[in-house]
């Protein structure tokens, strides 16, 4: 181990939360088995292994059902979509700032489905961080709990 890694200890539930999730994040990627540890109820890991790119994807893996713009690509593709469904694709698509800034300009009409996954993939990185940082703070907001440490050691060690 060398001097760049970090020691995260769990003094309250923030920190345990933090623990949590990066636990979480270093268990999704078998690569990063040796950039992270637990000793002494601490976490200790490598932060260079945590990159944005694997990051977005870890996020896109586990919280589809959080993410605005995955909603919307798996209803463009559906076939024969009724008007409520159009409508559910078009409320979806202005459900945050990033995304009403990237549909300023078009709605789903049911046959532009190609124009629509095309802005999706132009703008992804930049829809997908905004949609974590919106479901992370709505996750803040509603469990101002302590975790443990005990606990997340159990649960996910």
């Amino acid at each position: 181990m060398n001097n760049d890694w970090r020691t995260l200890e769990p003094y309250d539930w923030r920190y345990s939360a933090a623990i949590t999730g990066l636990i979480r994040y270093f268990k999704y990627f078998d690569e990063k088995k040796d950039d992270w540890k637990i000793e002494n109820e601490c976490l200790i890991y490598n932060p260079a292994s945590i990159t944005q790119h694997d990051y977005l994807k870890f996020v896109e893996d586990n919280y589809p059902e959080d993410m605005a713009h995955l909603i919307i690509e798996n209803m463009i593709h559906q076939d024969d979509l009724n008007e409520e469904q159009i409508k559910k694709v078009n409320e979806k698509m202005v459900a945050n700032t990033v995304l009403k800034k990237t549909f300023k300009s078009i709605k789903f009409d049911g046959s532009n489905a190609h124009q629509i996954q095309q802005l999706l993939n132009d703008n992804r990185e930049e829809i997908e961080f905004i949609s974590k940082l919106l479901q992370y703070q709505s996750i803040i907001s509603r469990s101002k709990r302590m975790l443990s440490p005990a606990w997340i050691l159990y649960r996910y060690a």
